[in-house]
């Protein structure tokens, strides 16, 4: 998130107007994990819960920044 946040800051106005491509996870909600398949749900709950932290932080910057 760090690294996303510093490239945010520094980018021209003239790039910010472009369109930002960025990867996200499904199963960071509560709809998006209730969809996610049985054997899967431990993995996104207790394994990548520090990257998906990141990646929830990474939305709403992204949210926020489109206003």
């Amino acid at each position: 998130m760090r690294v996303f946040l510093k490239v945010f800051r520094t980018m021209p106005d003239e790039v910010k107007a472009t369109k930002l491509i960025v990867i996200s996870s499904s199963g960071l909600g509560r709809k998006g994990h209730a969809a996610l398949p049985l054997l899967m749900k431990p993995m996104y709950g207790w394994m990548l819960q520090v990257p998906h932290v990141d990646k929830l932080v990474m939305e709403r910057l992204i949210g926020r920044a489109a206003g």
